[in-house]
């Protein structure tokens, strides 16, 4: 469920770009592609030294707060992603 999860989420991202920035989807995806592998290097880096100093389950509580906090985020673009897209200066004029 969880590998679902993460690939539903992952292609409606790229879906989005594509749509929304069609003339620059290539740069769209790249710096995409650049910013999520920027964060999965760097992720251990700083959660090897949280684990050791605040355990495993405030460690675990803290990435799944985090979690939490995102779970709005879809819902957002989703409800303004029509006037974010009419300011962007590279987005597709999608009415």
């Amino acid at each position: 469920m969880m590998g679902f999860g993460f690939f539903t989420i992952f292609q409606s991202a790229l879906d989005y770009l594509i749509d929304t920035f069609q003339k620059y989807a290539a740069s769209a995806v790249a710096a995409n592609t650049f910013l999520r592998s920027v964060f999965a290097a760097s992720f251990p880096l700083f959660v090897n030294p949280m684990y050791h100093h605040l355990g495993i389950p405030w460690v675990s509580s803290v990435i799944a707060f985090f979690g939490v906090l995102l779970i709005p985020i879809p819902y957002l673009f989703f409800v303004f992603g029509k006037s974010l897209r009419k300011r962007g200066k590279y987005s597709a004029n999608m009415g």
